[in-house]
């Protein structure tokens, strides 16, 4: 409303960002991003503060391919984090609190955005190769 900055903190992940997502459950911040070039393949994972952002921990996942674009999403029921990697045709299901990599789940061709419904535990893939979307149970 006032066009102030509301949290005085800027912070690299260490590579270039492509994606985030936050948990407000359990007040963390996911950032997808690469270490080299288009290449997302790994999530910083931050606990959020009133005072700012810590890192505490970082989760290699799959490639997110030469044009990057590959989504992020929490599921604030599970605290499972989702991960598309476009160059694999995968997703990475993680758990947040643990860091923990928990499944690699296949999916169509070139997989984008996704989405989570946290009444059903549904998510959702958008791929983009193969103009369909996905539908798949958070049941890890």
């Amino acid at each position: 409303n006032s066009n102030t900055r509301l949290w005085n903190q800027t912070f690299a992940p260490g590579g270039e960002p492509f994606a985030l997502a936050v948990d407000a459950q359990r007040d963390r911040l996911y950032v997808l991003y690469a270490l080299f070039g288009n290449y997302p393949d790994r999530v910083a994972v931050y606990s959020l503060a009133a005072s700012g952002a810590s890192r505490i921990g970082t989760v290699e996942v799959e490639d997110g391919g030469a044009d990057g674009g590959s989504g992020i999403a929490v599921n604030p029921t599970t605290g499972h984090v989702f991960v598309a990697n476009s160059a694999r045709d995968t997703v990475t299901v993680f758990d947040g609190p643990t860091s923990t990599v928990l499944a690699t789940v296949a999916v169509g061709d070139d997989p984008g955005m996704l989405g989570v419904n946290p009444v059903t535990n549904r998510v959702y893939v958008s791929n983009r190769g193969d103009d369909t979307v996905q539908v798949f149970e958070d049941s890890f």
